[in-house]
């Protein structure tokens, strides 16, 4: 697999996608007579910045927030409170015309390559709708812009007439890729693409999205639970736990030397290719019940799981404060410098 190479200084006119203070709950259950309907707070108060041709991995836990964060970014769901600026534009203020040019500028591969393609449209056709939705076919043949396409992704032009069942599991991947890029984004959102994949495939559709970042200068927002695809495909990692980001920081400084509990915790679960250093290493292993997101604890979130519970731990909210230059952490337990210090 190809690693990402280490990231450059970044200016407010590389930004791609600037979000501030995102807040997006779903209702659960009836509503009853006389009482307030619960919610879900699936992302609360997250920020994140997409540098141009840059990477930002996404990774924690299932029902962390990581999918709805993206689908929120995409305008797929609208937030409860927030801003988003993709481009400079407020994604909230968008209408018509200027919608379609953001819907443009916006395309999400999604986990399931099967259920992401219409089984009874040919491949061809399925890299050709978005085209012609836009309007962008400039007087060329539909036969012409698949192949075109497909070759992009590393596939034969043969194929645009199969359809997905014909397909394998990497093809249909790759054709989803093709069809996002096939209006000329400038953010992907890749919703845990490989995870439905065999190891040799994933490792294929990884250096694809790299090597297509390198040749168009594409970001991409990366969603995916394993660590190994975040370490080497991310400039930048969000940790996020209950839908609150715990850890942020640079891809290389995170992922070797974390300075929140549930990132070490987490780092510590991913197996490492070296059967002797997986031997040796130190496993993290995490007591308690994850909290219910309805009722979520007071204080801090990770506080019925976290091996450095203090008292203090359960009535302060931890605010994601910076440590250590670039870094974010949110946690009590941690010093200027992100280092665990007794309280």
């Amino acid at each position: 697999m190809r690693a990402v190479l280490a990231p450059e200084p970044v200016t407010d006119d590389d930004v791609v996608v600037k979000a501030r203070g995102l807040h997006r709950s779903f209702p659960v259950g009836r509503r009853l007579p006389g009482r307030r309907r619960e919610r879900v707070h699936a992302v609360d108060g997250v920020d994140v910045t997409i540098p141009r041709g840059r990477t930002v991995g996404v990774i924690g836990e299932s029902g962390s927030g990581k999918t709805t964060l993206g689908r929120a970014i995409a305008r797929l769901t609208t937030v409860d409170s927030g801003a988003i600026e993709i481009a400079g534009r407020d994604v909230a203020k968008v209408r018509g015309r200027e919608l379609k040019q953001l819907r443009r500028s916006v395309q999400v591969v999604f986990q399931d390559p099967f259920s992401a393609l219409d089984p009874t449209k040919t491949i061809a056709h399925a890299l050709f709708e978005p085209i012609l939705v836009h309007g962008l076919r400039g007087g060329r043949r539909p036969a012409d812009i698949a192949a075109e396409l497909l070759t992009r992704v590393g596939l034969h032009p043969s194929l645009a007439p199969r359809y997905p069942a014909e397909l394998s599991g990497g093809q249909r991947q790759r054709v989803c890729i093709a069809r996002a890029l096939a209006l000329g984004p400038e953010i992907l959102i890749a919703d845990e693409p490989t995870s439905a994949l065999d190891l040799s495939t994933r490792s294929e559709i990884l250096n694809l999205l790299v090597s297509l970042q390198e040749e168009t200068g594409l970001s991409i927002l990366l969603i995916s639970h394993d660590v190994a695809t975040i370490r080497h495909l991310s400039h930048e990692v969000l940790v996020m736990y209950m839908g609150r980001v715990v850890e942020s920081g640079p891809a290389a400084e995170v992922m070797t030397d974390p300075r929140h509990p549930y990132t070490e915790a987490l780092l510590s679960a991913a197996p490492i290719p070296d059967p002797q250093r997986q031997r040796l290493r130190q496993r993290i292993v995490l007591h308690g019940e994850m909290p219910s997101p309805v009722h979520p604890p007071q204080g801090c979130n990770f506080s019925t799981r976290c091996p450095l519970v203090v008292d203090a731990c359960r009535t302060m909210d931890p605010p994601l404060v910076s440590v250590a230059g670039a870094r974010q952490v949110a946690c009590i337990r941690r010093d200027g410098e992100g280092r665990h210090v007794d309280r």
